[in-house]
């Protein structure tokens, strides 16, 4: 949060311009496309990018690391497997660094690997933990999940013979009007959990809510979960190079995430999955035995000396033997043993260079402390400038519950028009219908000038449109 006491005489261009003088991380955004728009006859500036949450700007080191691998391509062929500096055969090897572990707070690098996408992984890792038995048959997610998690919930629980309108158990939101009824009220989230635990076969919610910027308490859930014997997995696409994780820490069993927001890899880039180390030696065998203790009967997802079944693939086998082409599948230890394809060079190289990037400034804890800045200050303008107008904080104020995103509620507004007068003046930011607009500084490129002078901009936006 922003101590209002910081502001230079009470002028928040000038305490944005201090800001930007002595922020340690301000030169890291010359190393950053920013986008550029014209308008009227006024020569091309900078656009103010609030869009991270959505799609990171491209670096100049992606970029080169794309271009050098291209050139590999060219010069090789399918020599570039096993020649220059960073060979094809391994490449998957550069997202295994300790800086890509600390990012999501693993301990060992078999708990980390860079594949496929988010939903694919998603679909893998329901495969392996969602093993629903007797009435154990219910996933708990929360109401407002992203379409696409729901979707391969919905498919898994079906493929088992399940109907999903009877397996689904959807943590409802806040219906305090103060908070704009959208909120997941943490203490009755943990309390559905207790409640439910006997039915549960499996919990997943996401670190951070994509439409509210709401950050969940992973540690306080993963914590209930394993006292319950109940799996817990996390959907990271809006947390991972966003806020702190500590995941192998919190003994969650698994976690999946993109990269192309603030990883900053790309449009469609390749997705990360962690797999705890308490299932990394786990076999991939072909079925399961039952397994009971005194009180309950025990999931086999949970149960680590049972198999943890999987959809195999070439890439995923051992890699001494990987090139024998045996039928028979020897997993890679932990979470590289589910990888299916090799992976994608010119898509992994740019998660490579992003992982850098944020060890080169600190790392995670030094984008969090300027982060909270950011937000601070954007709440603090959003709350003093607009507070006249048709507009609701959604985020929580307070730092725990918050990340780069900031959402805010527009009750009678054509959100559209609010969107689009921003988008002609120079704003890239994106909207979620009905109603939000969400708005995300990333502390490697945006300025706390693009905060003031998107404040001023949505102000404008608020008066032309009459929102009163």
């Amino acid at each position: 949060m922003i101590d209002k006491t910081d502001f230079v005489n009470g002028n928040a261009l000038d305490y944005a311009l201090k800001m930007d003088s002595c922020d340690p991380l301000a030169h890291v955004r010359s190393e950053f496309y920013i986008p550029k728009f014209s308008n009227h006859n006024s020569d091309s500036n900078d656009v103010i990018y609030m869009c991270g949450n959505s799609l990171g700007l491209l670096s100049k080191t992606s970029r080169n690391r794309v271009e050098k691998h291209l050139d590999l391509w060219q010069q090789f062929g399918v020599d570039g497997h096993f020649n220059g500096e960073e060979p094809w055969v391994n490449i998957e090897d550069l997202c295994s660094t300790k800086a890509s572990l600390d990012l999501v707070g693993a301990m060992y690098s078999h708990e980390v690997v860079y594949m496929n996408s988010l939903t694919v992984n998603l679909h893998l890792m329901l495969n392996a933990f969602y093993r629903p038995i007797q009435n154990r048959n219910k996933i708990l997610l929360e109401t407002g999940a992203f379409p696409s998690d729901e979707h391969a919930i919905q498919t898994h629980v079906a493929s088992r013979g399940i109907n999903p309108e009877s397996a689904l158990i959807r943590v409802q939101t806040s219906q305090s009007s103060s908070v704009s009824n959208i909120l997941i009220d943490e203490d009755e989230l943990l309390h559905q959990i207790e409640v439910h635990a006997s039915e549960l076969a499996l919990v997943l919610l996401p670190g951070v809510q994509y439409v509210t910027g709401q950050v969940l308490p992973m540690k306080r859930i993963a914590q209930l979960c394993q006292k319950l014997r109940i799996p817990f997995g996390l959907d990271l696409a809006h947390a991972v190079g966003n806020i702190p994780l500590q995941l192998h820490e919190w003994g969650v069993d698994f976690a999946v995430w993109c990269t192309y927001k603030y990883l900053n890899s790309g449009p469609g880039s390749v997705a990360g999955l962690f797999l705890h180390d308490k299932h990394a030696q786990r076999s991939p065998g072909l079925s399961e035995t039952s397994s009971t203790t005194e009180n309950h009967q025990l999931l086999p997802a949970v149960d680590t000396q049972q198999p943890l079944f999987r959809l195999s693939g070439w890439w995923g086998h051992d890699r001494e033997t990987r090139f024998v082409m045996s039928k028979q599948f020897s997993p890679q230890k932990g979470a590289a043993g589910f990888q299916i394809s090799n992976p994608p060079v010119l898509s992994i190289v740019p998660v490579a260079s992003s992982i850098e990037m944020i060890e080169s400034v600190g790392g995670i804890d030094a984008l969090r402390c300027k982060s909270l800045k950011l937000t601070g200050f954007l709440i603090h303008l959003l709350e003093s400038e607009l507070e006249n107008h048709q507009i609701i904080l959604v985020t929580p104020k307070t730092d725990t519950q918050h990340g780069c995103q900031v959402s805010i509620r527009f009750r009678n507004a054509d959100i559209t028009k609010v969107h689009d007068y921003l988008h002609t003046n120079g704003v890239i930011c994106d909207t979620r219908k009905p109603d939000i607009l969400r708005i995300a500084p990333s502390p490697l490129y945006n300025t706390f000038s693009d905060v003031f002078h998107f404040t001023q901009l949505l102000k404008e936006a608020c008066k032309c449109l009459q929102m009163r």
